[in-house]
């Protein structure tokens, strides 16, 4: 009986560890995307205006090109 309650312990906490372990590369993840999203805004942002045009958007796209939602 021990041993199984024992047994039951060591699976709740591994699924404990692994649900933080899964919150924590969740968050991780975020803060990587939303470091891409700044990189290529400000990338973007360094253009001209008539750069911008010649890739055939302006300036008013950069935040839904960043955020990976522009559609032509």
């Amino acid at each position: 009986m021990a041993s199984l309650t024992h047994s039951r312990h060591r699976s709740i906490g591994r699924a404990l560890a692994d649900s933080v372990s899964a919150v924590t590369f969740s968050i991780q993840a975020r803060f990587a995307e939303a470091k891409e999203r700044r990189r290529i805004s400000k990338e973007l942002s360094m253009y001209t205006d008539r750069e911008l045009q010649e890739l055939g958007f302006s300036r008013n796209d950069i935040p839904a090109i960043a955020a990976g939602h522009y559609r032509r």
